[in-house]
């Protein structure tokens, strides 16, 4: 093949990847700076998938056809599909977590009786999402998914589960919104890191005869699906939590 079509080849490969790499990341920040609406910042994300592909398959396909014969050459094609490899991998997690799990937004601990959000019940009423739990076929599917989520129960006192719940939320770098120790609840803001989606989490805790019982609750401002960030939060909050008090 001529060295001609090698190098168009080998051009469109790069500028795929460089497409890829765009879509990528940006619909991120551009979401963040409120320059791009959820669903097509969210788009922008997934198609950056196609990209990578064909920056992949342009790459290999420019190395077959003798593009490593042109002066850096090889190096151009091993980073088109370097580039393919890292853009590729973001959205196939995504579709892979978001097909393993229920498209549901909101966890708790205690679907009989959610904790309730109080400071930040304005915050949620201004957001998409309701402030009140979706109910019992949320419940039902959130009991499927996430067996593991629970109350905790403590052979310790009331104020020292508070305070060391409430020390494991500055721990987590969430935004504490409220702390009322005469009232057991604790309500945070949790900022996820790439697309700066802000979820709420409230925990309740509560004396009950010689144990306390701590129930928390996470649920996103925006979104159908959490794809599982809010059931991982908590998990990861209260093994911490475990961790602090049975030491």
């Amino acid at each position: 093949m001529s060295k001609g079509l090698s190098r168009i080849i080998l051009s469109v490969a790069l500028l795929a990847a460089a497409c890829g790499l765009l879509l990528l990341l940006l619909p991120g920040p551009a979401y963040r700076r409120e320059l791009l609406e959820l669903r097509p910042a969210l788009d922008l994300f997934r198609h950056s998938l196609w990209f990578g592909l064909a920056a992949g398959f342009l790459g290999l396909l420019a190395a077959i056809t003798g593009a490593g014969r042109l002066r850096g050459g090889s190096t151009l094609c091993m980073v088109s599909v370097l580039a393919a490899v890292i853009i590729v991998i973001p959205p196939l997690q995504f579709r892979h977590t978001a097909a393993s799990v229920p498209p549901i937004h909101d966890i708790t601990t205690d679907l009989a009786e959610p904790p309730a959000f109080v400071a930040l019940r304005t915050a949620r009423e201004a957001a998409p999402n309701a402030v009140e739990h979706p109910g019992e076929a949320v419940a039902e599917q959130q009991r499927d998914a996430y067996p593991e989520i629970r109350p905790r129960r403590y052979q310790r006192s009331a104020e020292a589960v508070f305070a060391a719940a409430a020390d494991q939320v500055r721990d987590q770098g969430w935004l504490l919104v409220a702390e009322v120790p005469e009232e057991g609840r604790i309500e945070a803001v949790a900022v996820t890191t790439w697309f700066g989606f802000r979820d709420d989490v409230v925990i309740r805790i509560e004396a009950q005869g010689s144990e306390t019982r701590l129930d928390m609750r996470s649920a996103s401002r925006v979104g159908r699906s959490d794809v599982g960030a809010n059931a991982r939060r908590i998990d990861r909050f209260l093994r911490a939590l475990d961790d602090r008090l049975l030491d």
